[in-house]
C-alpha cells in the first residue's frame, strides 16, 4: 500500500496516549521504561493488522521519547512506525545492555522477519520530519567487530 494512501486511511495507536510512553525525560527510569512499552506496543498494534487494514504506532510532534537500546521486534506485518516526535537512544554505554555470549552491545532496534513494515513522517519539509536518534556519537570510536548477515 503506497504510504500516501497510508497516510490517509491507517488507524494510529498513541505511544503516549494508548500505550504510556512517557516524553521528555532523560532519566534512567524513564529510558528502560520507554523501551519495554515500545517494544509491547509495536507487537501489540501489529498483532491488529492485517493485510488491508495496516495499523501505525503513533509518536507525537515536539516531544522526545527516550529509549534504551535491546528493542527485538519479530514476525510483524502490515505495521506503520510513524513519527513526528523524536525517537531518541540513551548515550550511556554503562547500563545499554550487552550480550551475555558475545562482548558486543544489541542494537537501538532489531527488526527480523518482517513484512510491509514501513517508518514515516507527517512532514515531508526538512527540520520537520520525525527522527530516530541512535545516539551514535557516544559509541564512536569504540572498538567491536561487525558481523553481517545477508541473504545469497
Amino acid at each position: 500500500m503506497p504510504i500516501e494512501s497510508v497516510r490517509d486511511t491507517v488507524e494510529k495507536f498513541d505511544f503516549e496516549l494508548d500505550f504510556g510512553g512517557i516524553p521528555d525525560d532523560d532519566s534512567s527510569n524513564a529510558t528502560w521504561t520507554n523501551k519495554e512499552l515500545f517494544q509491547n506496543a509495536i507487537h501489540s498494534v501489529a498483532a491488529l493488522a492485517s493485510d488491508s487494514d495496516p495499523k501505525a504506532l503513533y509518536f507525537q510532534s515536539n516531544k522526545v521519547y527516550h529509549m534504551m537500546g535491546g528493542i527485538y521486534v519479530q514476525n510483524i506485518a502490515n505495521f506503520v512506525l510513524w513519527i513526528d516526535g523524536t525517537i531518541k537512544f540513551s548515550r550511556d554505554r554503562h547500563t545499554w545492555p550487552w550480550h551475555d555470549d558475545r562482548d558486543d552491545p544489541f542494537n537501538c532496534i532489531e527488526l527480523r522477519d518482517i513484512r510491509n513494515v514501513q517508518i514515516t513522517s507527517s512532514s515531508s519539509a526538512p527540520g520537520e520530519k520525525g527522527v530516530i536518534d541512535g545516539s551514535g556519537s557516544a559509541w564512536w570510536g569504540i572498538p567491536l567487530y561487525v558481523v553481517s548477515e545477508r541473504d545469497i
